[in-house]
């Protein structure tokens, strides 16, 4: 790339053949810095924001890997909040297993999520499962986990899905399994991650609840149910089944007295 390099420097502008593009960017962009030519930085800079706007996943990936080193660095801070933006609007489309999902860090990540507007119950489910898929890969601190996602923005997502549905239980249960493998729980209430961890197994019980509620479960679903979530919302679930059960019948009880 250094032919193109000299030739950005040295060619008359109406003469030279220099382009930046998605090629050559990164070696621009070291050459620049090593030789000081701000004005090349400034240009390679302006390229990537205006390719952001296309919004390629890979694109995105790449510049997202070269730039989360150094925060610090100045173009790092022109160009990640853009990109935070861009994968905001992407992530309907981004999927599980994706490079870009990988290569995102924690607090850009979280970033990311503050951002997103779902719309009905899949896009609800798809961020969900991201974020599932998300922690899986990146984030084993359990501190990291309470602090960084165990907000309003993730109890919004779990409000946002349709309790009843069989998707939504099964997104219930990759939960409780991955906070199960992470060892994301607690043995002190006053461990700084204690109520962080709790709310979010409140809001995971209370869709295994409403869809307890809702339908008869197979004796597969119950076993699962019962094999993949802890036991103290096991037995809330069950126990409140019993009661819900049993205040039904006193009122059809009472219902029949007074015919």
């Amino acid at each position: 790339q250094f032919p193109d390099f000299l030739d950005y420097l040295y060619a008359q502008p109406l003469e030279s053949k220099f382009v930046i593009n998605f090629d050559n960017w990164k070696s621009m962009k070291y050459l620049a810095n090593y030789f000081l030519v701000p004005r090349l930085t400034e240009a390679v800079a302006d390229f990537i924001e205006k390719d952001m706007e296309y919004y390629n996943l890979g694109h995105m990936e790449n510049y997202i890997s070269e730039f989360h080193r150094d925060i610090s660095d100045d173009m790092s801070r022109r160009i990640l909040p853009k990109a935070v933006l861009i994968c905001a609007e992407l992530l309907q489309s981004i999927e599980v297993d994706s490079a870009l999902l990988m290569s995102i860090p924690p607090l850009m990540f979280r970033s990311i999520i503050m951002r997103v507007c779902v719309h009905n119950h899949q896009e609800a489910l798809h961020t969900c499962t991201l974020v599932a898929a998300y922690l899986e890969h990146n984030v084993e601190d359990r501190l990291v986990f309470s602090i960084y996602f165990c907000d309003n923005v993730l109890f919004s997502l779990f409000g946002d899905l349709h309790k009843s549905e069989e998707t939504t239980i099964e997104l219930a249960l990759t939960w409780f399994r991955l906070m199960t493998k992470k060892g994301w729980t607690f043995e002190y209430v006053d461990e700084p991650c204690f109520w962080g961890i709790e709310m979010v197994k409140e809001a995971l019980a209370d869709i295994l609840r409403d869809y307890l509620r809702s339908k008869t479960p197979s004796l597969e679903m119950m076993e699962r149910i019962v094999r993949g979530v802890p036991s103290d919302i096991v037995a809330s679930c069950f126990r409140d089944s019993v009661d819900e059960a049993r205040t039904l019948r006193e009122r059809e009880a009472k219902e029949s007295e007074d015919d």
